[in-house]
């Protein structure tokens, strides 16, 4: 399973094509309260200006479920200009409707043929003051005792694991 943790992460994941140089679709990444990817999608042909010409695909991307964290990008096929800065569209209502629904908006990404830029964190989150509640990444390396383990990752993955064990108790299908 993917985890994005960074404003470059979510970019190279949007623009991880360079075949489609010239194309100016507008993208969006969806994670989980994990930053686990949940939902990438090509929403639109073209930037139409401004993210709420998009609102619908951008909800229903968004609207799926177990997204928390969202991030939305186009290419330009140009180089940036220097005001760039103009064409980002953060406060736009589509994404003040989604934050007031609790999803966090990670920015708005513009890619140019050589450089790119980005409204929100372009660096690891938690170098940046998102939300006291963006997940951060911990490496643990092994080996893991088999079942026993207690560490940050392994204990709760095993409280999952038995959870479903328990529920599924009695039931004649394999264990999920």
């Amino acid at each position: 399973m993917m985890i994005i943790d960074s404003g470059y992460g979510l970019h190279f994941y949007m623009f991880r094509d360079e075949r489609d140089r010239e194309s100016t679709e507008v993208r969006i990444v969806c994670l989980d309260e994990n930053l686990r990817l949940v939902h990438f999608a090509r929403i639109a042909d073209t930037y139409r200006g401004s993210l709420d010409e998009h609102a619908a695909e951008i909800r229903e991307a968004v609207g799926r479920e177990r997204v928390k964290y969202f991030a939305i990008g186009h290419r330009l096929g140009r180089e940036l200009s220097s005001t760039y800065e103009n064409a980002f569209d953060d406060d736009s209502e589509v994404i003040k409707d989604l934050e007031a629904q609790g999803r966090v908006f990670l920015g708005h990404q513009l890619h140019g043929d050589e450089t790119w830029a980005s409204s929100g964190p372009m660096y690891f989150f938690e170098s940046y003051f998102i939300s006291e509640n963006v997940p951060r990444i911990l490496i643990i390396p092994g080996p893991h005792p088999f079942l026993d383990c207690t560490c940050a990752y392994c204990g709760p993955r095993e409280e999952k694991r038995r959870a479903a064990a328990a529920l599924h108790a009695g039931s004649e299908g394999p264990l999920p």
